[in-house]
């Protein structure tokens, strides 16, 4: 794939030459100067300045539609795919990317990117085999401002905020995936769905309280998957968390948590009464005013739903929809991160069913240096002894209990724990060297000694001392 580099506050189109060095300034201009290559083209953009558009991008001189390669839109700071952000800004007015206002492109990729300021123009209105992936989404008052022709599309990892639309955000992408969003308000009473006729839809936080919506909306004639999300409402909202419409084939409802639909006619999930095959099970409810209707020629439940007397989350007020430990939510619907909102890491699993195995590991300052443990077969409270306990270059059998090392005072010079230094479990008690006689040996090696040696004996001026067979003779001489 060709390389072109953008960069909106140091670039030039008339001097640049599109490369790192020496960027142009705009992405129109990539479009206007080369055609597409054979294995596609990646356009950077670098981050620090927004490139603002004066008029929705036109493709005709970069290649016509039926060209099946992909063109990334991807942001950077220094150097390609460091992870830095770029920003296309439509000025209050126009599209990001509008494929049909370019013969309907294919496979366009938005990557690290900020994308809005569009006005009453859709953000993105993606035709086929396009996605949105780690970018920010923001300012639309367009119906459905991400949308996608065909069921083709991803949107995965976007922080998605500020759009006022009449119904719905997302519409008709086949894969929604780890987006949180927040601050996108409808302007009409219980909207269609804020995520609306997407096939697979998983992992997403849905921050609804501003409004009176509806979370997601499933409808059509295929499978479709909705697992892991979150979807938050307040203000004793009396619209939906999840609907199921009459026309869909089959629709897998699990581990998702509702919280908020508390006005007279909230409901958390529900499911229409025509037509409708639907597996479903495992959600938990939070202050719904109802928490399931369900109304299918197929119901099958296939776990327990869960309805919560407490609010599960963290701190949702600031946006930190993590779960209570001691919620019995715990472990659902928080993968690592969240775009745009709080974050945590090492994560407990997705689901909304209770979290059977803890696994509780010592912290760090309880460990010393070097130490390693075996995480995988961990189940239980490792304790390790402090530094103060363990001699240097002692060895501990760190898994399985608590190891005991005498301290350096009791201890002599070159005594050994035992083979390779790991084996020692007890208490080694060994004679002061005051109450040893010179050339007293303690066994083999120095180290099988375990009894009390003989004190020094207190004799009149010329005595003689034998020793034989462990017998001590004195004889005293006048």
């Amino acid at each position: 794939m060709a390389d072109y580099f953008v960069s909106p506050a140091n670039g030039s189109d008339s001097t640049g030459a599109g490369t790192l060095a020496s960027p142009w300034k705009s992405v129109q201009h990539v479009f206007d100067t080369v055609t597409q290559g054979t294995d596609g083209d990646v356009i950077h953009v670098q981050a620090g300045a927004p490139d603002v558009l004066a008029a929705p991008f036109d493709l005709t001189s970069y290649g016509a539609s039926s060209l099946t390669k992909v063109v990334v839109i991807s942001g950077y700071t220094s150097v390609a795919y460091d992870g830095g952000q770029g920003e296309i800004d439509g000025d209050g007015t126009y599209p990001i990317f509008d494929a049909a206002s370019s013969g309907n492109w294919n496979n366009v990729v938005f990557r690290n990117m900020k994308l809005g300021n569009c006005g009453s123009a859709r953000v993105i209105s993606f035709y086929r085999f396009s996605s949105l992936i780690n970018c920010e989404l923001y300012g639309s008052t367009a119906d459905s401002p991400i949308r996608a022709t065909d069921r083709d599309c991803a949107i995965i990892g976007c922080d998605i905020h500020d759009m006022s639309p009449a119904t719905d955000v997302i519409n008709r992408f086949y894969l929604v995936q780890n987006n949180a969003m927040r601050d996108c308000i409808a302007t009409s009473a219980r909207a269609t769905g804020v995520i609306r006729e997407c096939r697979y839809i998983i992992d997403n936080i849905l921050d609804l309280r501003g409004g009176n919506q509806t979370g997601i909306r499933v409808g059509g004639a295929d499978v479709y998957i909705v697992t892991g999300n979150t979807i938050v409402s307040g203000g004793a909202h009396s619209a939906v968390g999840i609907v199921v419409t009459a026309n869909t084939s089959t629709a897998f409802v699990v581990n998702n948590i509702i919280a908020g639909y508390s006005g007279a006619s909230g409901i958390g999930l529900h499911v229409n009464n025509q037509g409708v095959t639907t597996i479903h099970g495992g959600n938990a409810f939070y202050n719904c005013a109802t928490n399931e209707t369900i109304y299918t020629r197929a119901d099958i439940r296939v776990a327990s739903s869960v309805s919560l007397a407490s609010d599960p989350f963290v701190d949702a007020a600031n946006d930190d929809f993590r779960l209570k430990d001691a919620s019995l939510a715990a472990g659902a619907a928080w993968p690592p991160s969240w775009p745009g909102l709080s974050s945590t890491t090492n994560a407990r699993d997705i689901g909304a069913a209770q979290n059977a195995l803890t696994i509780d590991y010592p912290i760090e300052a309880d460990v010393r240096l070097g130490v390693d443990y075996a995480e995988a077969a961990k189940t239980g409270t490792l304790a390790v002894p402090v530094a103060g306990n363990v001699r240097a270059g002692v060895a501990v059998d760190n898994t399985t209990g608590t190891l005991g090392i005498p301290t350096v005072g009791n201890v002599r010079s070159d005594v050994q724990y035992g083979a390779a230094n790991t084996e020692y479990t007890g208490v080694l008690e060994l004679p002061l060297s005051g109450n040893v006689l010179a050339g007293v040996q303690y066994g083999a090696s120095g180290t099988e000694y375990t009894g009390t040696m003989p004190q020094t004996l207190s004799i009149g001026e010329g005595a003689e001392i034998d020793i034989i067979d462990d017998l001590i003779t004195v004889e005293v001489n006048d």
